[in-house]
C-alpha cells in the first residue's frame, strides 16, 4: 500500500512538473514574439517603389499591372518570384533587439558607410533602412533607420531577403525550364542528348516517341538503354545555379570553361539549350556557364556521377 502511494505521488509530481515546463516554455515563445520591434509603419500595398544600393550594386524595383519588376538595371534576368516577395518580406521586418538609443561611434557596426534599402509608398513618404556589419555570432546585422539614431539587430536571414545584388537577384533557374512542372516531367519532355567530353561526342541520342525507347544516333548507331540515359535527363531537368559567381569574366580558363571537359545539349519543347561543366569548385559543385551567355555559375555535382561515363555504358546490352 505504501509502494503505491509512492507511486500515486510520484506520478502527480511528474504531471506537476510538465505542466509547468509546458507553460513556462509557452510563455518564453510568447514573450520572443512580443519582444520583436517592428521596424516599419506602412501597409504593404502602399509600397510603389523600391531601391537597393548594396556593394556598389544599384537595384530599382516597381510594381507593374500587380506584379514587381526590376527596372534598373534592365539587362537581367531576374528571378520574378524574388520580385514580387520583396514588399512582404519588407514589411514583416522587424528587430531582434535595441542596441543604443545613439552611438557616437556608428563605425563600429559598419553603418558609416552602410547597404541601404528604401521604400517609397503612395503618400510620397521615403523610408531608409540603413544596413551594417554582422554581429560577432554572425546571426544578426546591425540595422538603423536614416532618420533615427536607434540601432537595431536584425535576423540576417530576413536581411538576406531583401538585400540583393545583381548576382543575388538573378534567375537560377538558367535553363529555363517550366518550374512549376515537376522533375520527373520536365525530363520527360526532352527528346534529345548530346554528352561531349574534352570536344568528343561520348554519345548523342534521340527518343522514338512512338515507345519511348532511345537511340543512340552518334559516334554509332545502336539502341541506347533507357535505364542509363534516365540520370542523364533527371540531372538535366534539377539544373539550378547555387551561385552567380562573374557574369564577364577576363579569363574563362580560371573556371576551367575556356576548353570545358563536358557539355550537355538536349532539346525539348521549348528548343535547344546547351551549357558547359568546367573545373571543379569543391567536392560539390561543379562551375558552369549556359550556352549564348557570360554568366559563371556554380552547380550542384549531385546527379552528375555519368560525366566521365563510356559509350558502351549507355548502350542496350
Amino acid at each position: 500500500m505504501k509502494f503505491y502511494k509512492n507511486a500515486v505521488i510520484l506520478l502527480i509530481i511528474v504531471v506537476i512538473l510538465s505542466v509547468t515546463y509546458f507553460i513556462s516554455t509557452r510563455k518564453a515563445s510568447n514573450t520572443t514574439e512580443a519582444d520583436k520591434i517592428k521596424i516599419f509603419n506602412f501597409n504593404v500595398e502602399d509600397i510603389k517603389k523600391i531601391e537597393i544600393n548594396n556593394k556598389g550594386d544599384k537595384l530599382l524595383f516597381q510594381k507593374e499591372s500587380n506584379k514587381w519588376a526590376l527596372i534598373q538595371p534592365s539587362d537581367i534576368i531576374y528571378d520574378e518570384s524574388a520580385a514580387n516577395g520583396l514588399p512582404l518580406n519588407i514589411f514583416y521586418i522587424t528587430a531582434n533587439k535595441l542596441i543604443t538609443e545613439k552611438s557616437n561611434d556608428i563605425a563600429q557596426y559598419g553603418l558609416d558607410n552602410p547597404a541601404l534599402v528604401s521604400i517609397s509608398t503612395s503618400n510620397n513618404k521615403t523610408d531608409i533602412l540603413e544596413i551594417g556589419n554582422l554581429t560577432s555570432s554572425k546571426d544578426n546585422y546591425y540595422a538603423k533607420l536614416k532618420e533615427s539614431n536607434k540601432i537595431y539587430t536584425i535576423d540576417k536571414n530576413k536581411i538576406d531577403s531583401i538585400l540583393f545584388t545583381k548576382k543575388t537577384i538573378k534567375d537560377k533557374n538558367v535553363l529555363s525550364f517550366r518550374r512549376e512542372l515537376r522533375p520527373k516531367t520536365l525530363a520527360e519532355d526532352i527528346t534529345s542528348v548530346t554528352l561531349q567530353k574534352n570536344n568528343s561526342i561520348v554519345f548523342s541520342a534521340k527518343k522514338n516517341t512512338d515507345d519511348d525507347s532511345w537511340l543512340i544516333v552518334s559516334p554509332i548507331n545502336t539502341k541506347a538503354d533507357k535505364n542509363q540515359i534516365s540520370p542523364v535527363l533527371d540531372a538535366i531537368s534539377k539544373v539550378l545555379a547555387l551561385e552567380f559567381i562573374d557574369d564577364n569574366p577576363a579569363n574563362f580558363d580560371k573556371y576551367g570553361l575556356k576548353s570545358p571537359a563536358y557539355s550537355l545539349e538536349f532539346q525539348n519543347s521549348n528548343g535547344i539549350k546547351k551549357f558547359y561543366i568546367g573545373s571543379q569548385k569543391n567536392s560539390n559543385e561543379y562551375y558552369a556557364r549556359v550556352e549564348g551567355s557570360n554568366d559563371i555559375f556554380t552547380l550542384d555535382s549531385e546527379g552528375f556521377n555519368f560525366l566521365d561515363k563510356p559509350l558502351k555504358g549507355f548502350l542496350q546490352q
